[in-house]
């Protein structure tokens, strides 16, 4: 039997019990954040553990899925992987389905993780193992809507100027919009390592026929590719 790890937690008769382990946990884990993971990690769980707590723990139950759209093979989703362990793939990202028929009362899709191109790295340079190069800008929609909200803020910036007020807060965000744009002009990596079953609730777009990327289908000859890439990872070869 492994070494114990963590508070020990009391027998849970009625909501009592439940609180007091609650307060045995959280402080646990209070005491983990502060000391015993660096700053960047302590924040990335941190803002994961708010939302899924206050959204995805209330809504599962009550979340629609029926109302979505019907994904497919090859369509593009973005999504939040969450806070995740050791090299397995978190936070927000695009996403490639691999369903070949995913019904709307399905719950889950299952998905390939796409990540930007590293930077100084060519495509010679990924692990033809485990990745598949999926081209350069191939999110041309989501690059555009980027360079228009970066040109809107430009000038909303220059007209604060202009008036003498501040503009602290358009920085910000110009900032943070750039970067963006940067990563999605970036090469785009599919990680097949990290295929994985995602619940639908972690969706940010496309949810409805009309939103961004409901309409984009990955190219038939990269979706072979990611195939004979899964195939060769994790079955036999006949």
């Amino acid at each position: 039997m492994g070494k114990f790890v963590g508070v020990f937690l009391d027998k849970v008769r009625d909501k009592n019990d439940l609180e007091g382990n609650i307060d045995k946990v959280m402080a646990q884990l209070k005491e983990t954040l502060l000391n015993d993971i660096d700053m960047g990690t302590a924040v990335k769980l941190l803002f994961w553990l708010n939302q899924w707590g206050a959204d995805y723990l209330k809504n599962e139950k009550n979340f629609d899925y029926k109302s979505l759209m019907r994904y497919k093979r090859g369509n593009i989703v973005k999504a939040n992987f969450g806070f995740k362990v050791g090299s397995e793939q978190g936070g927000l990202h695009y996403a490639v389905v691999l369903d070949n028929r995913n019904r709307k009362s399905n719950r889950v899709l299952m998905v390939v993780p796409i990540e930007p191109l590293p930077d100084g790295k060519s495509p010679d340079d990924i692990n033809d193992d485990y990745e598949v190069f999926l081209g350069y800008g191939i999110f041309k929609d989501e690059i555009n809507d980027v360079q228009k909200r970066i040109t809107v803020l430009e000038k909303k910036i220059d007209e604060k100027k202009a008036n003498k007020e501040n503009f602290s807060k358009e920085t910000r965000q110009l900032q943070k919009y750039r970067k963006e744009l940067a990563s999605l002009n970036k090469g785009s990596v599919a990680q097949v390592a990290q295929t994985c079953a995602m619940s639908k609730i972690r969706i940010y777009n496309p949810k409805h026929s009309g939103d961004k990327f409901s309409g984009f289908v990955l190219d038939e000859d990269k979706l072979d590719e990611i195939e004979a890439k899964i195939r060769n990872l994790y079955f036999k070869k006949k």
